[in-house]
């Protein structure tokens, strides 16, 4: 094989595993803040939260404080979940309803964070 076609292959290869594989954290996490109907369209250490206060669902984990979370997102008291961290609203799903709010966090130093939530 030459050297140009073991380029390419090599090239081919990386785009696939790039377009392949979701983001664990953020409007498409397939962990924490990405869109669900069933927990099977999340990570198997994942589950899918949906109703009323998470409209199209979420992605999460459920969690006891900040260090169950993956980084980029906190462990909320709203029902012990991790949920994405933002600084502002344009870093939410704003399309499904979401903003970036204050959450009361568990375990974290702070115990308010910005998240990506909705109005309750």
């Amino acid at each position: 094989m030459t050297r140009q076609k073991v380029l390419g292959f090599v090239l081919v290869l990386g785009a696939v595993f790039a377009l392949g594989c979701a983001p664990e954290v953020g409007n498409t996490g397939d962990v924490v803040g990405g869109p669900c109907v069933v927990s099977s369209e999340c990570a198997p250490d994942a589950q899918c939260r949906t109703g009323e206060a998470f409209p199209m669902g979420m992605c999460g984990k459920l969690c006891a404080n900040d260090r169950d979370c993956p980084e980029g997102s906190v462990c909320t008291s709203d029902g012990n979940f991790c949920m994405v961290s933002c600084a502002g609203d344009a870093d939410c799903r704003t399309e499904d309803g979401y903003a970036c709010l204050e959450r009361e966090t568990r375990g974290g130093p702070a115990g308010i964070a910005m998240v990506c939530a909705t109005a309750p």
